[in-house]
């Protein structure tokens, strides 16, 4: 069986990648900063690898997590346009 990471925390991941924030990629999910925060944190804990560095002014993609960003959009657009199809 494949081993999959936690979707919630990969929407989190995907929504601040392309936010650049917190505050907007919650915004974009209905939840909270700070729920946004904590699927970030338990995705990074879950994949052992620092995707975001916490820095003064914010938020910045690690060198992974530019790479893992990548990957990750592509899957939510095949999955999107997957959908698409079947519907």
């Amino acid at each position: 069986m494949r081993r999959l990471p936690s979707l919630r925390g990969l929407q989190a991941f995907e929504a601040v990648a392309r936010a650049g924030n917190l505050a907007a990629a919650a915004d974009a999910l209905g939840i909270t900063p700070s729920a946004v925060s904590h699927r970030l944190r338990g995705l990074e804990d879950e994949l052992g690898v620092q995707l975001l560095e916490r820095q003064s002014r914010g938020l910045v993609l690690s060198e992974a997590g530019r790479r893992y960003r990548v990957a990750v959009e592509d899957a939510f657009t095949r999955l999107a346009q997957g959908t698409a199809e079947l519907l």
